[in-house]
């Protein structure tokens, strides 16, 4: 389709899938000849390189008031008006709202991409995913059709993309570690299973008489009662807290396997950047992620909340570099036919056309 303006709207870009599943789109429209620009209330962690130069204007998404939702709607407008900008794309409910009014305003039409589960301020919620929504799971599909009663006609469930020929360096990369190391990467925020991968951990130790690693990649709220909880449960010598790293994917090569142990989870993004280099996941049977993890082929699914069967998983990878392999494989190749950029582009843009026709 012929290049297009177009403006992505999150209200904070910070460190999480969301945001680095925003990045590969943006990659993506520009490598097709659309103009992209990006809107929000803070972009702290906007380091990507290749999507440094887009311009990125403030506008205080933050709705909880009128007052609040007036400022956002006559900012956003503004810029729509300025930048003449032809399809505003939102990641965030809140966004949504926005820029539903803004297009009333305006004719400029809005699409909604939905990543996470969310169970409150139904009619906010309604009212912000009026049209075309998209989703990367069909688990997330599903839930805006029961809880908010989205119609599923205009739900478009897409294929999450991911751009392996941006890495090629990373790919090489070999682990450094002289002892077997886990990795786990996620916000350390409700929902995410923290506690739960850490009661594991302390049952691998109990189990497992070889010496491992844990490298916790993230940052959050729960930190601090995270790291009284290995404390607590005597694994300082097993658990790393290292923070957000920019640099994911180098840090993703440097584990020998991943971790994701949600208790709810839209898709799971990390799963597909441990694929790129054969690395694969233990994850949650929960939401999108068994939609990605097909159990003992590219990867283990368990129980969510269950910190033993997770704990037996993680020793069935540490007793079998070889099924580690296996999986790992699997998971490169799957992520290679099912998971391009190209492909999730392709659906972008047919979502775009859905709304300009």
């Amino acid at each position: 389709m012929a290049g297009m303006n177009i403006l992505l709207l999150r209200p904070i870009f910070e460190p999480g899938g969301a945001t680095r599943a925003i990045v590969q789109l943006a990659r993506g429209l520009v490598a097709r000849g659309h103009t992209v620009s990006l809107a929000a209330h803070r972009w702290d962690w906007l380091a990507d390189s290749s999507i440094a130069a887009m311009p990125v204007d403030y506008v205080p998404f933050h709705p909880s008031t009128p007052a609040s939702l007036i400022q956002s709607i006559t900012a956003l407008r503004r810029i729509v008006r300025r930048r003449k900008i032809d399809l505003m794309h939102s990641h965030h409910r809140f966004t949504s709202v926005s820029a539903q009014v803004v297009s009333t305003l305006s004719g400029v039409p809005v699409v909604s991409t939905v990543h996470e589960f969310r169970f409150n301020q139904l009619w906010l919620t309604r009212f912000g995913l009026r049209g075309q929504v998209a989703t990367y799971s069909q688990a997330l599909k599903d839930h805006l059709v029961q809880h908010y009663r989205i119609p599923a006609q205009c739900i478009q469930v897409q294929s999450m993309g991911i751009d392996l020929a941006a890495y090629p360096s990373v790919v090489r990369q070999k682990v450094e570690s002289p002892v077997p190391v886990i990795g786990c990467l996620a916000r350390l925020v409700d929902g995410k299973g923290m506690d739960v991968l850490i009661r594991a951990l302390a049952e691998v130790r109990r189990m497992w008489s070889d010496p491992f690693v844990c490298r916790i990649i993230g940052d959050g709220p729960l930190r601090p009662v995270l790291e009284e909880l290995v404390v607590t449960l005597e694994l300082a010598n097993y658990v790393q807290f290292i923070g957000w790293q920019d640099d994911i994917l180098s840090s993703i090569a440097q584990t020998n396997f991943l971790v994701l142990p949600s208790l709810q989870e839209g898709l799971g993004l990390v799963i597909l950047e441990g694929w790129l280099l054969a690395k694969p996941t233990v994850g949650s049977n929960v939401g999108g992620i068994p939609e990605l993890i097909q159990h003992q082929h590219n990867g283990l699914l368990v129980p969510p909340g269950d910190a033993v069967a997770l704990a037996e998983a993680i020793i069935a990878l540490l007793q079998h570099p070889d099924q580690v392999k296996r999986l790992g494989q699997a998971g490169w190749e799957t992520v290679q036919r099912c998971n391009t950029l190209d492909t999730m582009i392709d659906q972008t843009e047919q979502l775009y056309r859905a709304v300009l026709d």
